[in-house]
């Protein structure tokens, strides 16, 4: 039964840290880690409309002070 247990503990935490480092690299894909950068930067630069441009970088200001970036 232990060793059951045990082994069921040990897939649960590698889930999770998959998951877990899964979600910050995806973030800093999409966000980068300097102002204007990653997918979601390039994408604002490119367009014309400032909004863009504010909506990103505060949605990166949120991210880095949670420390998900």
């Amino acid at each position: 039964m232990i060793p059951l247990m045990g082994g069921a503990l040990a897939g649960v935490a590698k889930t999770l840290i998959i998951s877990f480092f899964s979600e910050k690299l995806i973030l800093k894909t999409l966000f980068g880690s300097d102002k204007g950068g990653g997918v979601l930067g390039y994408v604002s630069r490119k367009t014309t409309n400032d909004l863009d441009d504010e909506v990103v970088e505060n949605m990166r200001q949120q991210l880095a002070e949670q420390g998900k970036l």
